[in-house]
């Protein structure tokens, strides 16, 4: 399992549970400082980033020229080794937004 301890949290933020190949593993939006927990995971290698959901859908929105909008930020979990998850294991990360 993988608890990600999230700080600095000002506004709605969508946490999100990627593996190596970029696949979608698990979501939760949150909208305060929290911890979150992805549990049962299979031992491979994860990535974990912070979608800025400024409107508040609940999805990452791309930018619009002819809107003038710009598109969500994103911000990746920044950490000295990758997140490898192994069997019967347990990473706790901190991450702490800009």
């Amino acid at each position: 399992s993988i608890n990600i301890s999230v700080s600095n949290v000002n506004s709605p933020v969508i946490i999100e549970l990627i593996n190596a190949k970029k696949e979608l593993i698990d979501s939760r939006k949150i909208t305060k400082s929290e911890i979150i927990n992805f549990n049962n995971l299979v031992p491979a290698v994860y990535i974990v980033r912070a979608i800025f959901d400024d409107n508040n859908n609940g999805v990452y929105d791309t930018g619009s020229f002819l809107r003038k909008t710009y598109s969500e930020k994103v911000q990746y979990l920044e950490t000295e080794e990758e997140l490898k998850v192994r069997a019967n294991w347990d990473l706790n990360e901190l991450f702490i937004l800009k």
